[in-house]
């Protein structure tokens, strides 16, 4: 381990990983050991270069690696990637993870066909297996709890255009399966309603108990704690709240639906980011005005 060590600074490797080895009961340990390796790759054929032990050592078995075997790590990294990345995605337990649950699980669906029709024989082997485990569990869209769908609709970056077109990418009659186009986007769309029926009822109920309570609890005439601008303003909120009592119906629903998405994608992501910082730079202010005192 020194003298590969050694390799590495001399080839200048700016990088605080370290190698390591595969772990039969770690679902991500080939994916890093692989990651790892590939950093180190120019300290590996130094050390073939310079240690005659080490080239005799894995003489014994398959071999030095040589460029090809380096170019089917790649490839392979880059595709368990997808992988790691996304299980890390969705199992965060600081951050919401409802609305990339859809992405993650549908990206995989996507990437896996693509890759069963790879020209690299162990790629292609590998990802019909998985594809087979990955229908068992989402292969049918009936077995799919529309809950995954609803928050993706309603985020204005994607809404009830992109999901539908994710879905007919998966399920689609054009993609193997047995849904139309617009069989998908009925249901989905129908799903939708029948959860803002649901919300309205509850919401209906809400504001009804909320304005008998307002209505039971009228106050007296200005009794001279209070303005008569405040009064008044008062009875106009009493007013209004009651005037709201079963106000949202389903065409309110048809008015707002989310179905086109936004065309400003990157504007979106750029005011996301800017917000972020933003929220960044009033933490190191307050943080520095704490330290000052």
């Amino acid at each position: 381990m020194h003298r590969f060590k050694t390799c590495a600074h001399e080839e200048k490797l700016e990088t605080k990983k370290l190698v390591c080895l595969d772990v039969e009961t770690r679902w991500n340990s080939t994916f890093l050991m692989l990651e790892s390796a590939l950093v180190f790759k120019r300290a590996f054929e130094r050390l073939e270069e310079e240690d005659d032990k080490y080239k005799v050592e894995l003489e014994k078995l398959k071999g030095t690696p040589n460029e090809l075997d380096w170019h089917y790590v790649e490839s392979l990294v880059h595709f368990l990637k997808i992988f790691y990345d996304a299980t890390l995605k969705v199992s965060g337990s600081l951050y919401v993870t409802s609305n990339d649950l859809f992405h993650v699980i549908y990206g995989i669906a996507c990437k896996l066909t693509k890759e069963t029709s790879s020209k690299i024989e162990s790629h292609k082997s590998m990802a019909r297996r998985m594809k087979a485990k990955h229908d068992k569990y989402w292969g049918s869209f009936d077995n799919i709890n529309p809950l995954l769908f609803i928050a993706v609709v309603l985020d204005p970056r994607y809404k009830l255009e992109y999901v539908c077109f994710v879905l007919d990418e998966v399920y689609g009659i054009e993609h193997g399966g047995i849904w139309t186009k617009d069989e998908l986007f009925e249901s989905v769309k129908g799903f939708l309603e029948v959860m803002f029926n649901d919300y309205s009822e509850m919401r209906g109920v809400t504001c009804e108990s909320s304005s008998r309570s307002v209505g039971s609890a009228t106050p007296n005439e200005n009794d001279g704690s209070e303005s008569v601008e405040d009064y008044l303003k008062k009875k106009f909120n009493r007013k209004r709240m009651e005037d709201r009592v079963g106000e949202t119906t389903l065409s309110e629903l048809g008015s707002t639906l989310p179905i086109d998405m936004e065309e400003n994608f990157e504007e979106i992501e750029e005011l996301e980011q800017e917000l972020k910082e933003s929220c960044l730079d009033d933490c190191t202010i307050m943080s520095d005005l704490v330290d000052d005192d």
